[in-house]
């Protein structure tokens, strides 16, 4: 799937929940958005670069100032992705993600993903 259809995923996860996503929803979106970050920025640097599967995505985010001339960019990627991870890497006593949290990282990683097409 491309960044644009894990996104549309990701919203669809949050604005119809449904009885079968139920207990799921809320880390489900948050994977699909951290994904559809994790590729574009991919995308972006392999034009540049060439692969870097080999290098962690921590890494990655720090090549994005070399790619983009917006640097609020990089650190909106960075921001976001930390965010998303700190959600996922969950204890058995936290909760999941709120919606209006997964709304905000979702377009934040919605404005990422169209300034680095």
């Amino acid at each position: 799937m491309t960044p644009t259809q894990l996104l549309t995923a990701a919203r669809r996860l949050l604005d119809e929940p449904s009885v079968e996503t139920e207990g799921v929803w809320a880390r489900t979106c948050a994977v699909l958005t951290r994904q559809a970050l994790e590729q574009a920025v991919a995308v972006k640097l392999s034009q540049h670069v060439g692969s870097l599967e080999r290098v962690n995505f921590r890494a990655q985010l720090l090549c994005v100032h070399g790619v983009t001339s917006d640097e609020q960019v990089a650190a909106k990627a960075y921001y976001v992705w930390a965010a998303l991870s700190r959600a996922l890497h969950h204890g058995g006593y936290e909760l999941p993600p709120t919606a209006p949290a997964l709304r905000g990282w979702l377009e934040v990683v919605e404005e990422v993903v169209a300034a680095l097409a």
